[in-house]
């Protein structure tokens, strides 16, 4: 996906079989996506054809070597590996974004597009099309609940911030993780003024912290992330979670 500059080229590294200038037309046509509510959540997943697309876009997104803080979508990393990053007896800062995937806007794609990966503009306009759900087909949207790119592409239209996350915690002499949305630093004296520098950064980069969930963690407090009980220097599964792992 590097350095895309024409309209051939997009359609030959998508697989896209007919004219390029169809895949154009492609991305503009009304009636991409089946929208539903489920317990509450807005859910818009993409029709089979676009999926696919979707699902090459994660594909090669996927083959870039991933930071080490990052453990959702790896092979050999999950939910307990980014647990295990958490041990020190420190402090820890649990953020969670809110409305990860809404948040994701049109213009962040395309601006990653562009400027991360070298896109021409109008190449960029077109993935970022592909990618994201329109629901009047402007050049407004963001990425889909239901997609399977969603997760990956969010990760790299903001890695920028979450960069400078991890810049702040090395300094520190601490630790950052990142699992989809949910995200842990532990680091010496960690406190409500670090919560608040981290919510100024992301309010910058256009993403907002969940306040009700996002959250400063003394350090002799038992630790909750994804599923798993940090307590003593040691992770244990709760109930829930371990019958799902079982499974």
């Amino acid at each position: 996906l590097y350095g895309i500059r024409g309209l051939g080229e997009l359609a030959a590294i998508l697989g896209w079989k007919e004219n390029p200038v169809e895949l154009e037309r492609f991305a503009d046509r009304p009636n991409n996506y089946r929208v539903w509510t489920e317990e509450g959540r807005a859910i818009q997943a993409p029709i089979e054809s676009l999926r696919i697309i979707q699902a090459r876009i994660a594909t090669l997104l996927r083959r870039v070597q991933p930071p080490d803080y990052r453990h959702s979508g790896i092979r050999k990393r999950s939910f307990l590996t980014n647990a295990q990053q958490h041990l020190a007896d420190d402090p820890s800062i649990k953020i969670d974004i809110r409305r990860f995937y809404p948040s994701t806007s049109f213009d962040h794609v395309r601006r990653f597009f562009r400027d991360d990966l070298k896109c021409a503009g109008d190449i960029s306009i077109i993935l970022a099309k592909l990618c994201c759900y329109r629901r009047n087909l402007g050049n407004v949207g963001h990425l889909p609940t239901g997609g399977v790119h969603s997760e990956v592409l969010g990760f790299y239209c903001h890695k920028r911030a979450f960069d400078a996350l991890l810049a702040r915690a090395d300094a520190r002499g601490g630790a950052m993780s990142i699992y989809v949305d949910d995200i842990m630093v532990t680091m010496p004296n960690a406190s409500l003024t670090d919560l608040e520098w981290v919510r100024r950064l992301f309010s910058r980069s256009g993403i907002e912290m969940h306040r009700g969930k996002s959250r400063v963690i003394s350090k002799r407090a038992p630790k909750t992330i994804n599923g798993v009980i940090i307590r003593n220097g040691a992770t244990h599964a709760i109930a829930a979670q371990h019958r799902k792992t079982k499974e």
